[in-house]
């Protein structure tokens, strides 16, 4: 958007009779559009891929070691099932035989033992990893509804709106942005997607 204003205030600027000089209002937008473009935007740019981009990549990044854990887990109950066919076909064939009977069991103990520790292992951590959600994605989309009406305020500022849109914003001091922040947030939480429990 501040790109598109910057290209905005060009073109109006471009196609004005250039036999004239701009008015100040056109140099004033121009000016304003240029100054969104190239700080305020950089400056929202830096901060929302360090609070909302960067904490979502990283928790993003646990998601692949915990599909080739539950991936593992699955083969070595492949593993458990196979050692328990060959120990039926061992008692059918071998019954007496009590070497093979006893590497039977000793297969069916080792991929039993393996298979449980995984299992386990994952019961443990994916409802952490399910549960950490909230502590990764809440703090983010706070951070990403301060940043835009931040960076909304700035626009507007520097756009110099009607002065009682001007008076409005500057009287909003942080406890009255973060109290509409917490009553946003609480009516995400009151939806049900937000109250998955495992």
């Amino acid at each position: 958007m501040s790109t598109a204003q910057k290209d905005l205030a060009t073109n109006l600027a471009d196609t004005s009779d250039p036999s004239k000089p701009l008015s100040k209002e056109q140099i004033h937008f121009k000016e304003a559009s240029t100054h969104i473009s190239s700080s305020v935007f950089v400056s929202f740019e830096e901060a929302y891929n360090e609070t909302v981009i960067m904490p979502i990549e990283k928790y993003c990044k646990y998601l692949p070691t915990f599909e080739s854990a539950i991936g593992r887990c699955k083969r070595r109950l492949t593993d458990l099932e196979k050692a328990k066919a060959q120990h039926s076909r061992a008692v059918d064939k071998s019954a007496n035989d009590p070497f093979i009977l006893s590497q039977a069991n000793e297969a069916i103990d080792y991929a039993e033992n393996v298979y449980e520790t995984l299992k386990s292992s994952l019961i443990e951590e994916i409802p952490k990893l399910v549960n950490a959600r909230i502590f990764v994605i809440e703090p983010s989309f706070k951070s990403l509804i301060k940043l835009q009406l931040e960076f909304f305020k700035q626009c507007l500022e520097n756009l110099t709106p009607p002065p009682t849109a001007t008076n409005s914003l500057n009287n909003e001091s942080d406890d009255v942005i973060d109290h509409k922040m917490n009553s946003i947030m609480q009516q995400i939480r009151d939806l049900s997607v937000c109250n998955l429990s495992v």
